[in-house]
């Protein structure tokens, strides 16, 4: 096949126009449009140009089976595209060191570690953090190793961080999004950032969707999950149809000048008319014919009559030359079987899911080529089957042909199955021959240390691996294949369903290091997934029973079967006995391997587990406590170990509230074991909550309080940057603040304190919170001084004002608004002014129920003040319906919305208004759930219809008698 000729990029300009316009503003448009319409072309092209203009930052990644996680790697596009040079690194530590506080998800602490610890080059810096973020990620809760995705949290800090440091607006492009690995998460991230987006920076997702060919196609689920995206009144959707060289004159200019400068056939287009309209004929504005023709043969493109054979093919994406090329390479080998290397690298190319970066794909194309000579390869190049070296070498172009390729050598779809030309049953061997090569083989390319550290080297290998298993199911190949791509499915989110896990010990049975870990990890992450499903925990348990017990020397095998029994024991608490069962034998196995950190830690985990759940049986907790006790004594250097039992001490002091000697001992403990190592955070953090604990329930006693406190603030004074001490003294000075109303002297003086610590640490969340939460409460305590609540009032709009993507603060704030229009009286201009601030926030932090819910209450209060004007009051109510219909799963609006209107009703009737009260008393009957969520006023309503419906029978209303009877009925069955 002759190189490619470049194709310019024709026409389009009102598409470009359109997604300029749409990513002007936050929110996501979907891109969609039948294959080889040009929807990717169209998507790099506004990327190529936006990174130009540098008007905004973008980032662009790409789906597929075995690609990852697409939006982490459109994101970490965008911060390679912002890092353009070493001086970039200083600005983002400086934005870094603004969010400290606020980075609570994992990407941010990840992303904060990277930073402080790095002195290179910028282009490295993001190499660096993110592989922090994956490393930090890889680690669950459970002790399962799980290669996870972005939340929508983490998703959302690192965003902030772009934007805040590139000063635009970022935009992130998730080209072909149907082919990704969980779309179901996909969606669920974006519908947060749609549904939330005023906690979100500005940010546009542009998202790639391929119109269904096929009934049973994959595309459909990807279509219904788009549907719900749409959903949301900022997403939108950009239908990309054929080239329009009919009125574009300038892309007809370019399209013939094209033709004639490359195609001989249509050397003569300049001055002939028929061939010009010959051309457009063929094309039909079919960006799909343009890329054939591109690759077509200089035979072919000096022939009309080929050129439109091509073009009919590339309409009907059809590629026949694939199934000649199969046919070929099926026949060589039947006649010399020294061809097989060649035919499994060209079977593994079109079936084989691979990472669509090229330097991922670099990684693996060793265990793909094989024994392959470089001048067959080359053959393979000539024949578009792979590309040349520099590229996704393994891509055989747009995925429609990929997918032409699969069917000649799977016949996945019956539908077309003349045009696989029924190549496949005599594929079926080699393919399984190569499908049992390839898989053991990537395992091979990473050192079992790899695979043991996790590094940013398994990611590849492992996604290859997970989405495999479809092909060796097709390939008739089961055994050890079958249980390494199920161990890598598990190391992800949602992975395989582990069905080939059992048997799995003895199908790796004298494989490599590698190989055994991969099929430990796997089953290890299948036991933490398991959950209650006890039956399938133990089959599985069993099987890394087998797998380290026939490799008693694997201490990475070990370590495994260590945390898979800690995960069975963590699921197995209504079953005291099979907790004690798996609890036993993690003593055992730490028993016989004292020298292994790895099974001990797990074993501190089980213990300190067990003492926590075994609160209502203090001897038991006390006996376990002691073991951990001995454990730490035992190891004391093993950090690990201690930092479990101050988790268990910190917990056993908080049981212990009531026995104040007791309490005083633990927390003796606890100080003597922070002492004694004061480099170990972990240890400094359990002391820290625990002060600050102990404050808490020193209630009168200001003299233990502020000893405490003292105590507490030498803490971060040695360690200024601990954050989680930090937010401990913060929590510290709140409790002995909140227990100091009587002494407004002491009080102020500790919210002076807390007001200093957060000036101190403008980045901390946390400090910022319980300042809030301290000035709030404040403002509450001076209802009799208005100026100082006006004062403090307006201390928590400058906070909310100076941090306008923290909700913890900004709740406080409204809060505070909510009880000011309370306390307003008969001041309804005062009243007014502090609604129009709910109002203002709740527009402009739409996603956030909490301070929506403030106004919805400040309504109702403003409504119960203004009794002596209906029309006024009227006006609260209307505003509480439109909140209520706006918002109808939220069941706060509707109660809210039901006092108001048995209040209205109330009016209606002392003011002898029977028609109005039966109005409402019907509207009352819609909400009727909400009338009884709340007893508490039944009695008023009641009474209020009772009232109703007699004015009603004194008046001779017999309408609205009737309509309050009915109404009566249906909300109390009366």
């Amino acid at each position: 096949m002759a190189s490619p000729i470049p194709i310019p990029f024709f026409g389009r300009g009102a598409e470009l126009a359109a997604l300029e316009e749409r990513c002007a503003s936050p929110g996501l448009t979907i891109v969609k449009g039948p294959p080889r319409i040009g929807k990717t072309r169209l998507l790099t092209h506004f990327v190529e140009r936006s990174k130009v203009a540098g008007s905004r930052r973008v980032g662009m990644a790409e789906a597929g089976e075995a690609a990852g996680d697409v939006l982490l790697r459109a994101i970490k596009d965008a911060y390679d595209h912002w890092m353009k040079d070493g001086g970039v690194v200083a600005e983002v530590r400086s934005i870094a060191a603004q969010m400290e506080g606020k980075w609570i998800t994992t990407a941010g602490v990840a992303f904060g570690k990277a930073l402080a610890g790095f002195g290179g080059p910028a282009k490295d810096l993001v190499k660096a953090a993110f592989a922090a973020l994956e490393e930090a990620k890889r680690m669950a809760e459970a002790g399962g190793v799980q290669l996870t995705r972005l939340t929508s949290e983490e998703a959302r800090d690192l965003l902030a961080v772009l934007a805040e440091g590139a000063g635009a607006p970022v935009v992130v492009v998730l080209n072909q999004w149907e082919e990704g690995q969980d779309l179901g998460k996909d969606t669920a991230t974006l519908r947060t950032f749609l549904g939330n987006q005023g906690e979100w920076p500005a940010c546009h997702v542009l998202l790639h969707l391929r119109d269904p060919r096929f009934p049973r196609d994959r595309n459909q689920e990807a279509g219904g999950l788009a549907a719900q995206l749409r959903e949301f009144p900022t997403a939108g959707t950009l239908k990309i149809g054929h080239l329009d060289f009919e009125t574009d004159t300038d892309a007809y200019d370019e399209l013939i000048g094209w033709l004639i400068e490359h195609f001989p056939a249509f050397a003569a287009t300049d001055g002939s008319d028929y061939l010009s309209d010959l051309a457009l004929e063929e094309i039909g504005g079919n960006p799909a014919v343009l890329s054939e023709w591109a690759h077509a043969s200089e035979a072919d493109r000096a022939s009309l009559a080929r050129l439109g054979e091509i073009a009919a093919d590339a309409r009907a994406m059809r590629y026949p030359e694939l199934r000649v090329l199969y046919r070929r390479l099926l026949d060589e080998v039947n006649a010399d079987p020294a061809r097989l290397p060649i035919l499994e690298v060209a079977v593994l190319a079109a079936v084989l899911p691979l990472p669509v970066d090229a330097g991922e794909q670099a990684s693996l194309l060793p265990a793909v080529l094989g024994a392959a000579e470089d001048h067959a390869l080359d053959r393979l190049e000539s024949d578009g089957l792979l590309r040349p070296e520099g590229g996704p070498r393994l891509s055989l172009g747009h995925p429609s042909r990929r997918e032409a390729a699969a069917r000649c050598v799977l016949g996945l779809n019956e539908r077309q199955e003349a045009m696989d030309g029924g190549l496949a049953p005599g594929f079926k061997p080699y393919l399984r021959r190569a499908v049992a090569r390839v898989i053991p083989a990537l395992v091979d390319l990473h050192t079992a240390v790899a695979w043991g550290a996790l590094d940013e080297s398994l990611l590849p290998a492992a996604a290859t691996l997970a989405a495999s298993a479809g092909l060796v199911q097709a390939a008739g190949s089961g055994g050890f294949a079958a249980a390494l791509c199920a161990a890598a499915g598990a190391l992800f989110p949602d992975g395989a369903k582990h069905a080939a896990l059992e048997g799995a010990a003895a199908a790796v049975a004298g494989a490599n290091p590698a190989a055994r870990l991969v099929v430990a990890v796997g089953l290890n992450n299948a036991i933490a997934e398991s959950g209650a499903d006890t039956t399938r925990a133990d089959k599985l348990l069993g099987e890394l029973r087998s797998l380290a017990g026939a490799h008693p020397g694997d201490a990475a095998v070990r370590e495994q079967l260590a945390k898979g029994l800690f995960n069975a024991f963590n699921h197995s608490e209504p079953n005291s006995a099979r907790a004690d069962g798996l609890l036993g034998e993690l003593r055992s196995l730490a028993g016989a391997h004292p020298g292994d950190a790895a099974v001990r830690e797990n074993l501190a985990r089980g213990l300190f587990n067990a003492s926590y759940n075994s609160e209502r049986n203090s001897a038991r907790a006390d006996e376990l406590l002691g073991e951990l006790r001995s454990l730490a004594g035992a190891h004391p250097g093993d950090a690990a170990v201690r930092e479990q039992l101050a988790m268990g001490l910190f917990n056993a002091f908080c049981r212990s509230e009531r026995n104040s000697a007791r309490a005083d001992g633990l927390l003796g403990e606890l100080r003597s074991l922070a002492e004694a190592h004061p480099g170990e955070a972990a240890l400094r953090e359990r002391l820290a909550r625990g002060l600050s604990n102990a404050i808490f329930h020193s209630g009168a006693d200001t003299a233990r309080a502020d000893r405490l406190l003292g105590e507490l603030r030498s803490l971060p004074g040695a360690h200024p940057g601990d954050a989680p001490v930090r937010e401990a003294l913060a929590t510290g000075l709140f409790n002995a603040f909140h227990e100091s109303e009587a002494n407004s002297a002491r009080a102020d003086g500790l919210l002076g304190e807390l007001r200093s610590l957060a000036e101190d640490h403008p980045g901390d969340a946390a400090v910022r919170e319980r300042l809030a939460t301290g000035l709030f409460n404040a403002f509450n305590n001076s209802e009799r001084n208005s100026a100082r609540a006006d004062g403090l009032l307006g201390e928590l709009r400058s906070l909310a004002g100076s941090h306008p993507g923290d909700a913890a603060v900004r709740e406080p704030l409204a809060k505070g608004l909510n009880n000011a229009i309370f306390h307003s009286g008969a001041d309804s201009a005062r009243a007014d002014g502090l609604l129009g601030e709910l109002r203002s926030l709740s527009e402009r932090f739409p996603g956030e129920a909490a301070v929506r819910e403030l106004l919805a209450t400040g309504l109702l209060n403003a409504f119960t003040l203004s009794e002596a004007n209906s029309a006024r009051a009227d006006g609260f109510v209307g505003e509480l319906r439109s909140l209520s219909e706006a918002f109808p799963g939220e069941a706060a609006f509707r109660g809210l919305l039901a006092r108001g209107l048995g209040v209205s009703m109330y009016h209606a009737v002392g003011a002898g208004d029977v028609g109005r009260a039966a109005g409402l008393a019907e509207e009352l009957v819609l909400l009727r759930d909400a009338v009884e969520a709340q007893p508490e006023l039944d009695g008023l309503f009641r009474q209020t219809f009772e009232e109703a419906v007699r004015l009603a029978g004194e008046k001779g209303d017999e309408a609205a008698r009737a309509r309050l009877l009915a109404a009566s009925e249906a909300l109390f069955g009366e």
